[in-house]
C-alpha cells in the first residue's frame, strides 16, 4: 500500500451519516439529528430522502411539527423527492405535535 493512501480515517458519505441519523431517530435525539443533517453537505455528503425521512422521524418522535414543515421545505429546495414514508412520518409528527 503506499503512503497516503490509508491514514485510519473513513470519509463519511451518506450512508455512514443515515446510519447516525438512524441512531438518533431510535434515542429521541431530533436536535442532534438536525445538527447532522446540516453538517452533511459540508462534509461532502448529499442528503437523500433517507436522510431526510430519519430527520423527520426524529423530529415526530420529539413531537417538532413545525421542524417537520421545514424539513419538507429543506427537501423541496434541495430536489429530493418525497416518498410515502415522508408522508406518513410527517402526517404522524404533525397530529401527534
Amino acid at each position: 500500500m503506499s503512503s497516503g493512501t490509508c491514514q485510519g480515517r473513513v470519509k463519511p458519505d451518506a450512508v455512514l451519516f443515515n446510519v447516525a441519523l438512524n441512531a438518533c431517530e431510535k434515542g429521541l435525539r431530533w436536535s442532534d439529528a438536525l445538527r447532522l443533517l446540516d453538517e452533511m453537505p459540508r462534509r461532502r455528503a448529499t442528503p437523500d430522502v433517507v436522510s431526510f425521512n430519519t430527520a423527520v422521524g426524529a423530529c415526530a418522535g420529539g413531537l417538532q411539527w413545525a421542524l417537520i414543515i421545514g424539513l419538507l421545505a429543506k427537501m423541496h429546495l434541495s430536489a429530493v423527492v418525497l416518498d410515502l414514508l415522508t408522508f406518513n412520518s410527517s402526517a404522524s409528527g404533525c397530529v401527534k405535535g
